[in-house]
């Protein structure tokens, strides 16, 4: 069976899956992949491609077929123990970038990490910086640890949730986040996305004991921000959605401990993200 043949009975809609997977499989790029389409799959091959593309007509996303997934550039391991690294999720990592620049020093904890991207992104690019990263499903946390050392980079992972202080200590000059900020009862999520990505990566897993009464989406997001407080955090920069953004915003604006409270946009011009400040007496 050749590239051709195999393209000729993919209909118009899946199309670029397949190009996707038979990229990966074959180790050609898109370019390569067509313009070498008469190239003749070996057995093994098409036994590969048969298993790929029978899961990904049942809906498994592409990434945890191929088990990895692009960030910034990179390409990072992932399972269905983590979240699929999102295109608007590098605005994050760009905006610590671009704000930190002049920093050669800088003590930062990602919390959720995840597969680790953001944690490694941001000490691949600022070595200098002191990197941790930290989630509470220990899965997640092997994935972020593969990661690291496929990559090379010295960043500390701990099993915990939110700034756990018992586990957590010393200054912190950033905290950065994509923590879990949706409401099962407000926001639509794609069946794809309920099927195969963790639950825990997705919806805030319990009501901390001090949340404001908003809904499931605000609790993690409003809890983060009262830890930097009480650790007397200097920045806090975190993805959520725009009606959570708005919601934190509204809720915070007024501490005399925020001096600055910022959203800004992702690529859809969505207000998705919060730039936080603190200043203390």
């Amino acid at each position: 069976m050749t590239v051709k043949e195999i393209l000729q009975t993919i209909s118009k809609k899946n199309y670029e899956d397949a190009i996707w997977l038979l990229s990966f499989l074959l180790k050609k790029n898109r370019g390569e992949l067509l313009l070498d389409s008469s190239y003749q799959l070996s057995k093994d091959e098409e036994k590969v491609w048969l298993k790929y593309w029978k899961k990904r007509v049942k809906g498994e996303p592409l990434q945890y077929i191929t088990g990895n997934a692009p960030f910034y550039g990179e390409e990072f391991l992932v399972n269905e123990s983590v979240l699929i690294p999102r295109p608007e999720t590098e605005i994050l990592v760009e905006r610590c970038l671009k704000k930190f620049s002049n920093e050669k020093e800088l003590k930062v904890i990602d919390i959720g990490t995840g597969s680790g991207v953001i944690a490694i992104t941001l000490k691949q690019n600022c070595p200098g910086w002191i990197i941790s990263a930290s989630d509470i499903s220990q899965k997640a946390l092997k994935t972020a640890k593969q990661n690291a050392d496929e990559k090379k980079c010295s960043v500390q992972f701990f099993l915990m949730s939110g700034l756990d202080s018992t586990k957590f200590k010393g200054s912190l000059d950033l905290v950065v986040s994509n923590p879990p900020y949706l409401s099962e009862s407000v926001d639509y999520v794609e069946k794809q996305v309920l099927k195969y990505e963790p639950r825990v990566a997705l919806f805030p897993y319990k009501k901390p004991k001090k949340a404001w009464s908003g809904d499931q989406g605000t609790w993690m997001a409003s809890q983060l921000i009262e830890e930097c407080l009480n650790h007397r955090v200097r920045f806090l920069l975190m993805e959520v959605s725009a009606r959570i953004s708005y919601k934190l915003e509204r809720h915070w604006r007024k501490n005399t401990n925020i001096k600055r409270i910022e959203r800004f946009s992702d690529l859809a011009g969505r207000k998705r993200f919060l730039d936080l400040e603190f200043i203390y007496g």
